[in-house]
């Protein structure tokens, strides 16, 4: 069974979680494909754990700023 949470947060965040026929599963955004993962909420989470590197390279780099 698919954990959605992982899933509908990733696709909140603009990423886009998708599998092929073979079910292994890929996460997109901006043109970049990023898999292949076993399960649909492996690629979720790995989404997840991108954006807040990135959040937090977003947030030291702003503060330095100041």
């Amino acid at each position: 069974m698919t954990d959605i949470v992982p899933i509908r947060e990733a696709f909140r965040l603009g990423y886009e979680i998708v599998s092929d026929s073979e079910c292994n599963a890929w996460y997109l955004k901006d043109g970049k494909s990023v898999g292949p993962y076993k399960r649909l909420e492996d690629a979720a989470y790995a989404a997840l754990a991108e954006f807040e590197v990135e959040e937090a390279f977003r947030r030291y780099n702003d503060t330095e700023d100041a």
